[in-house]
């Protein structure tokens, strides 16, 4: 059996690897960045380990049974090009590490650890204690934790936020999360968001029925409008109001709030959901324009 690897990352596993394998099987470490040297060793592999799989690497490997990414994802794979019936699989190892990242960066952020040091490099205390205009943070026991996937990394993090004590709610792809096996306030599909969004609408902002499917599905834009600008802070409403005023001809109004909704960065579940993503089609967008 011949294995190729492809990925660096593992190379100070080298001697570990080689020490698990069948006795007679050859490992080719060939450079990742030079692709000949990559598309050589495949002529005849069994095996590619390898966080990427190109067209040319697939038509290369032409015995490949098996393309395994040294991680949990395999967006870089190319599957359809690969040789009928190869297999291609993934890895969990770094969840815990990840997990630990997550809560990391969130306690930095919602403390204002950056800021304060910041401030104290200018010799300043930034403390509500010393100025009343600082405001004090929330615990994380005040926090609600939105998690959008709940695979090995999602479920890892959110024991951790747990034990801060926060409110979790999570979205999958499947909705097969069982949100009281967990400790989850809610947890469901996707695909249940619209539904779910016109339920709000209806109970936090007093629209009736009808008012909450237009402004979710129905695309009555001059009729979203007005219900839209009345909610200032929401992300979906903001972004649903983003779409009104483009389709309404109203760039003017769009562009300031485009600018408005890219620049959110609250901790909240709908800032998760969309603007990431939103920032992401704008830039698209004013690359069109730029054409």
């Amino acid at each position: 059996m011949k294995i190729v690897v492809a990925d660096p990352n593992l190379a100070p596993l080298r001697v570990e690897l080689a020490a698990g394998l069948p006795a007679g099987t050859e490992v080719s470490w060939p450079d990742r960045r030079d692709h000949r040297a990559v598309e050589a060793a495949l002529a005849d592999a069994d095996v590619l380990v390898s966080a990427r799989c190109t067209p040319a690497m697939a038509a290369a490997g032409k015995t490949l049974r098996l393309v395994h990414a040294p991680g949990a994802g395999v967006d870089g794979i190319d599957v359809t090009a690969l040789p009928a019936g190869t297999v291609v699989a993934n890895t969990f190892h770094h969840e815990d590490s990840i997990a630990e990242y997550v809560l990391a960066a969130t306690i930095l952020l919602r403390r204002g650890f950056l800021t304060q040091d910041a401030a104290l490099r200018r010799d300043e205390w930034a403390s509500p204690a010393y100025d009343p205009a600082v405001g004090w943070g929330d615990t994380l026991a005040a926090a609600t934790v939105g998690l959008v996937g709940f695979g090995h990394i999602g479920e890892r993090a959110w024991r951790r936020f747990r034990a801060f004590g926060a409110r979790g709610v999570a979205v999958s792809r499947r909705g097969e999360v069982d949100a009281a096996a967990h400790g989850l306030a809610w947890a469901g599909p996707i695909g249940e968001l619209p539904a779910s969004r016109r339920q709000r609408f209806e109970s936090e902002y007093g629209l009736s029925a009808y008012d909450a499917n237009v402004l979710v599905e129905q695309g009555k834009y001059a009729e979203a409008i007005p219900h839209l600008e009345e909610d200032n802070d929401n992300p979906e409403a903001l972004l649903l109001l983003y779409k009104a005023y483009k389709q309404t001809g109203a760039q003017e109004d769009a562009n300031l709030l485009a600018k408005r909704l890219a620049g959110k960065n609250e901790p909240t579940v709908e800032q998760a959901l969309v603007v990431p993503q939103f920032r992401v089609v704008l830039a698209d967008e004013q690359k069109q324009a730029a054409k």
